[in-house]
């Protein structure tokens, strides 16, 4: 049976607040550079699941992403980030990016299995 993680090396780095950390940059600083970098490391662990052939590792890192944002999100707070995302609330706008990342890493999968 193949192990779902070889090492614990992707899933501490599927452990970082991807989606958190964009909206961080963009909401403290009002700059988009930490959603450049977010986008990175997406796509980075997207690519690592593809050639590990883990559709399962992808789900469960996404969700391990999405679960720390959102405890960041509880523990941090966003009273600086002000109505930086209006009308939508952090938290909306945080569900809705990590959904969005899953999607657009299903939809890459897929193409790259039919190729």
């Amino acid at each position: 049976m193949k192990k779902l993680w070889a090492s614990p090396v992707p899933f501490l780095a599927y452990g970082v607040p991807y989606a958190y950390l964009g909206f961080w940059g963009h909401g403290e600083t009002g700059k988009v550079l930490a959603n450049f970098l977010s986008i990175i490391g997406v796509i980075t662990l997207m690519k690592w699941t593809y050639h590990r052939n883990s559709l399962k590792a992808l789900f469960l890192g996404n969700a391990l992403s999405l679960l720390v944002s959102c405890v960041c999100l509880s523990v941090f707070g966003t009273e600086k980030w002000g109505g930086t995302f209006e009308p939508a609330t952090a938290f909306q706008m945080l569900c809705a990016a990590a959904l969005l990342a899953l999607a657009v890493q299903l939809v890459w999968w897929r193409v790259k299995r039919r190729t």
